[in-house]
């Protein structure tokens, strides 16, 4: 074989050698990743059994829950890809599929509070980075409302995560979505302002619903995290909702359809929820919309 024919081969085997030494590391450190086991603490809870607690409770799963895991609660597909992922939002309910029958009380905690499922996997897209900024009292009436949802028999495929997404969390980019990660397992619960028409109990509304995932820390918009083709409207006084009014607010919450925003969820708030998250809105500073980064 001549020098050339030798010099060839030992390129061609290091360009195709490299890229599959790297897919093979990242592929085993992504199954490691997505089997790990994360011990968190879960925070004692009495639930409550009282009706109006429940029905607290049941309004609270109409707005935080049904978005995802449907709106009787037996979960639905959120991703059917078989090279990136197949992601069931659960059934949660005790029903065929369901998971409520694997979760005690301390189970749901983890679960909505830590990010955290029943097999003590980390949990891939649901907020409970936002969810943790529940109080006490709103997280025990969830739950309350959870444990005893009517069952709804509906199976759902198993979390798979296929060769482009078991990659992408051994590398590293699809970590941030798994809240687990990012949660402080230690924080108390805070406390929540008494619900009125409020600019303080807007912002707790705008913290547990997670306004800050699509519009920024500041929700002054820009690019999506995660997804920077898709523009987030800035929702500061700075942009096109300073010539707004309440009342254009809360008529496009109860109106408005759209892919990406959870127009649904938002339209199940109460006038009362809908008027102080307005109201927390027209509380901010006015900023520039935030900017595509360079």
């Amino acid at each position: 074989m001549s020098k050339v024919a030798k010099w060839v081969g030992g390129a061609l085997a290091v360009v195709v050698g490299v890229p599959l030494a790297l897919f093979g590391f990242f592929w085993v450190r992504g199954g490691a990743f997505l089997a790990a086991v994360h011990e968190v603490p879960a925070e004692p809870l009495v639930l409550p059994a009282d009706a109006t607690t429940l029905s607290r409770g049941a309004h609270l799963a109409a707005v935080y829950c049904g978005d995802c895991h449907a709106d009787d609660f037996g979960g639905k597909m959120m991703i059917e890809d078989a090279a990136f992922a197949m992601l069931p939002a659960p059934n949660l309910t005790r029903g065929l599929g369901g998971v409520a029958g694997q979760l005690d009380t301390a189970g749901w905690v983890r679960a909505v509070r830590h990010g955290v499922g029943a097999d003590g996997r980390a949990l891939f897209i649901m907020p409970s980075e936002y969810y943790v900024n529940f109080s006490r009292e709103d997280l025990a009436a969830l739950v309350a409302h959870l444990a005893q949802l009517p069952p709804v028999d509906r199976e759902l495929p198993a979390r798979r995560f296929g060769p482009v997404g078991r990659t992408l969390a051994g590398a590293g980019p699809l970590r941030g979505g798994f809240p687990v990660l990012r949660i402080d397992h230690t924080a108390p619960f805070p406390e929540a302002p008494p619900a009125a028409a409020t600019a303080e109990y807007g912002g707790y509304l705008a913290r547990t619903f997670g306004c800050a995932a699509c519009h920024g820390e500041n929700l002054a918009g820009g690019p999506t995290q995660g997804a920077p083709e898709i523009p987030s409207p800035n929702l500061t006084p700075g942009d096109a909702l300073g010539s707004w009014s309440e009342a254009d607010f809360v008529d496009q919450a109860r109106t408005r359809e759209g892919e990406h925003m959870p127009w649904p969820a938002l339209a199940k708030m109460t006038d009362e929820e809908l008027q102080a998250l307005w109201r927390f809105l027209a509380s901010l500073p006015a900023q520039p919309t935030n900017p595509s980064p360079a």
